[in-house]
């Protein structure tokens, strides 16, 4: 066993191979499916050991890197790196992180990086024991994160599911119109059944927030059987603003952040790619985003839809041009319920879309026709305040995992370089997670 770092070429502690053509893909399957940006399905076969190294082999995701803990299927788009005897096979992961492989492409039209190349990389190797310490310590960074994106998950999870019960499936409405004995319109009687069938299993509100709800529905022309007393609106009326950014002059330092399309995705907001705006040749004067702020990218197929709202922030930001801002009149419509009505319509907003393959555009005048449903103040009131404790949460944990990726891109290529020493990076990480 080596007791020293020592200099070797990549091959002799990694054997690679390309991956194959991809099989039948379906959801319900036990593998995932690796291409050259990531997992994109999952399939009931296996070409690659757990605990392999994925590294992207073509196209703009050249040279991307990827973990996978468990047996996969890697497609022909990507190559597998399989460790090789005495040697900790997330080290190595982080080790080819720390290559900027892209960097190492080849080709002049598509971009290729291929084995020969990764075989041909002369590097330190640390002993196995040193090896694996410094797979725990980045490892447990990227562990807390990918904790905090689950919990980022299942709170926007929860905030939806309380959306869609209160709001769209009128749950407690029903439950009090079968109470009273109330007619359930045809094309909620389907709804009413389940909600018999559970019994016992339906959870009562707390009597200040079922007094809330009504007893029975009204017909509207324009969203159908909707609860008594509750209205319909137009998009544009209940918002201040509804319009598209800046058309940016871009300088590479200083200036003003600016959101483009690529920055949103997932109902997040990432600040690391947005550009910087010149406010000295064009002006941001009331142009800047605010908290509850909905941002959705509003050109091209495949990007336009997504949207995200904006949580927290302390510096002046701008949207540009392919990203339309709607901001909620709060005298009319709280944060909270505005946000997640607005999730609830992403699919429906991606549908319209106007104008030919490559140059869709998400018009203003569509999404001011949008007709909403606006519950009472005091319902959508107690919603935001439930919403905007996981909303403000979810934000915090976005920020801790932003210091954390910080913490962990720093260290990283010292570890790797041996710059840094084990005992000084786990004091470093103590401090932190």
């Amino acid at each position: 066993m080596r007791s020293e770092i020592h200099l070797v070429n990549l091959d002799k502690v990694l054997t690679f191979s390309n991956g194959k053509t991809s099989p039948k893909r379906d959801d319900n399957y036990q593998f995932n499916v690796f291409g050259s940006n990531g997992i994109i399905g999952k399939t009931n076969k296996i070409n690659c050991p757990a605990n392999s190294i994925v590294i992207g082999r073509v196209g703009s995701y050249c040279g991307s890197v990827y973990f996978s803990n468990s047996e996969c299927w890697v497609t022909d788009n990507a190559i597998k790196a399989v460790v090789k005897e005495e040697n900790s096979a997330k080290y190595l992961y982080y080790k080819l992180i720390s290559f900027n492989l892209n960097k190492l492409q080849i080709g002049t039209g598509q971009p290729l990086l291929n084995q020969s190349i990764l075989k041909s990389i002369e590097t330190k190797i640390h002993p196995l024991h040193e090896q694996k310490a410094i797979a725990h310590i980045l490892g447990t960074l990227d562990d807390k994160i990918e904790l905090n994106w689950k919990m980022n998950q299942t709170l926007e999870e929860m905030a939806q599911a309380l959306f869609k019960s209160w709001f769209v499936d009128f749950d407690p409405v029903l439950d009090k119109a079968l109470a009273a004995g109330n007619p359930i319109p045809e094309p909620l009687q389907q709804k009413a059944e389940k909600r018999l069938a559970l019994g016992d299993k339906r959870k009562p509100l707390p009597k200040h927030i079922q007094e809330l709800f009504p007893d029975s529905f009204t017909f509207t022309e324009e969203l159908g059987w909707i609860p008594e007393g509750w209205e319909v609106k137009n998009l544009d009326t209940i918002s201040i603003e509804l319009r598209r950014g800046i058309s940016p002059k871009y300088i590479e330092e200083g200036g003003t952040r600016v959101i483009n399309q690529k920055c949103i995705r997932n109902h997040e907001i990432n600040f690391d790619l947005t550009r910087r705006n010149d406010p000295n040749k064009k002006k941001i004067d009331g142009r800047t985003i605010e908290f509850g702020d909905i941002l959705i990218n509003s050109t091209g197929v495949g990007t336009l839809g997504r949207m995200a709202a904006v949580g927290p922030i302390n510096e002046e930001i701008v949207v540009d041009s392919h990203v339309t801002l709607i901001r909620p009149d709060q005298n009319q419509i709280k944060i909270g319920y505005f946000i997640s009505l607005m999730y609830s319509m992403e699919r429906y907003i991606e549908s319209i879309g106007e104008g030919s393959t490559g140059q869709t555009e998400l018009s203003r005048s569509r999404l001011k026709e949008l007709q909403i449903l606006h519950p009472n103040n005091q319902l959508q009131k107690i919603y935001d305040s439930i919403f905007q404790k996981s909303f403000k949460k979810k934000y915090h944990n976005q920020i801790l995992s932003k210091s954390l990726e910080s913490i962990r891109d720093t260290l990283l290529p010292k570890l790797i370089s041996g710059e840094l020493r084990v005992p000084d990076a786990e004091k470093i990480v103590a401090d932190h997670v």
